[in-house]
């Protein structure tokens, strides 16, 4: 059957429609005639979710046979998410796929472990496993993100020789498998381009040096980061944050959210800049949460700095300041003025174009004229020297937010 409509016609709009990540429009689209089919199957198959369930699904049965089926669909399957509900057990269909993913999909380049709780990897199904770390070393493989799942072996990883994105956002982790007690060395391990990592525990500095006798080499090079985002809770996590950023020499955008509630410091991160990412580091975001009078407003920023002054190509600088509930935050902390000082030193910063300061306040109980009160306490005044900064944009924002 012939089609009114040109080919090139349909296949833009078969385009805008994955763009638009509307995927009822285009299964409705690949009803209009035999000819679409395979166009739009390509992309309406290119996103594939496995559960870890008991028993088999008339969905996983009718996928199971679809895919053995249609080997160039399988081969176009570019993003797998597997979410473990069922630790100690995986349906025959759900085997079945990851089996058939294994052996014909050419084109797989992201994949997502999350989970219901906080499974530990070392009670998971064997044989389940043992595909998950097949299809996460595959060549293609370039983006992996690993969820809440304790005990992961982080030494599988040594062999993803093609991953470039990584992101962890999990729990405790074991430097090898206990099923595997051979020797590993590699002549290349993977050497992400970007990442993002938030409860990390120990991850960092196995990934770095592997306490074991077994791995001779790093499991992980970060030399070449590009994009770096780190969520710290802990004085460990900051600490382990700033062995990484030593060696990153192409760093190039960095964002660091202190989530805790508990005074920590940026101690360090400037000296630790300083030593590689400083011939290349153009963007930092941070995001701080003040708890009260005995906080550092700014962590010890301007003290940071210091260490890049006047040996940098620092573009632009974002810092969010949130104060917990109904907390005081220091603004009359010589902080404020120390980074006005320190950001607009001649020389210093030459690169240096954009400033942005949030502060923002919230509250349960606060009245009216005390919110009033709080805004007024620290304004764009106290920073008279990046004002006056013709070169750099200077923004600054003091909001308040009535939490119910």
């Amino acid at each position: 059957m012939k089609t009114p409509v040109p080919f090139d016609i349909l296949s833009y709009i078969t385009n805008i429609l994955v763009i638009e990540s509307d995927n009822e429009s285009l299964r409705a689209f690949s009803l209009l005639c035999k000819f679409m089919v395979p166009l739009c199957r390509q992309y309406l198959f290119s996103s594939v979710t496995l559960r870890s369930s008991k028993s088999t699904t008339p969905k996983g049965i009718g996928l199971t046979r679809f895919l053995s089926g249609s080997p160039d669909t399988t081969c176009r399957i570019k993003n797998l998410e597997f979410v473990v509900e069922t630790p100690t057990s995986t349906s025959q269909d759900v085997l079945d796929i990851l089996k058939i993913m294994l052996s014909q999909s050419t084109s797989l380049q992201s994949i997502t472990f999350s989970s219901l709780g906080w499974p530990d990897w070392n009670v998971l199904h064997k044989p389940t496993k043992a595909l998950l770390v097949s299809l996460i070393q595959l060549p293609t493989v370039t983006h992996l993100k690993l969820g809440a799942i304790k005990n992961f072996p982080l030494v599988a990883l040594s062999f993803c020789s093609g991953l470039t994105d990584f992101s962890v956002s999990a729990y405790p982790y074991k430097a090898i498998s206990p099923d595997s007690g051979q020797i590993v060395s590699r002549s290349k391990i993977p050497s992400p381009v970007s990442l993002y990592i938030r409860h990390f525990y120990s991850a960092i500095a196995i990934l770095m040096r592997p306490p074991s006798p077994n791995v001779i080499d790093p499991i992980m090079d970060f030399s070449r980061l590009v994009d770096a985002s780190f969520h710290i809770c802990s004085e460990n996590d900051a600490s382990q944050m700033a062995e990484l950023l030593k060696t990153a020499g192409r760093l190039q955008t960095l964002f660091i959210d202190y989530e805790e509630d508990h005074p920590l410091q940026l101690a360090g991160l400037g000296s630790s800049l300083a030593i590689n990412a400083y011939q290349t580091l153009k963007s930092v975001k941070l995001s701080l949460l003040v708890d009260g009078d005995h906080h550092d407003p700014l962590y010890g920023l301007p003290l940071e700095l210091q260490q890049l002054s006047g040996n940098n190509v620092l573009e632009e600088l974002k810092v969010d300041v949130l104060v917990s509930v109904d907390k005081p935050c220091p603004t009359d902390s010589d902080d404020w003025s120390d980074l006005d000082a320190v950001l607009t030193k001649q020389g210093a910063f030459p690169m240096l174009r954009r400033v942005t300061l949030n502060l923002l306040w919230s509250s349960c109980d606060r009245d009216e004229e005390e919110v009033e009160a709080l805004l007024d306490s620290l304004t764009r005044d106290r920073f008279p020297r990046l004002l006056q900064n013709s070169a750099i944009h200077f923004l600054f924002n003091a909001e308040h937010d009535y939490l119910d």
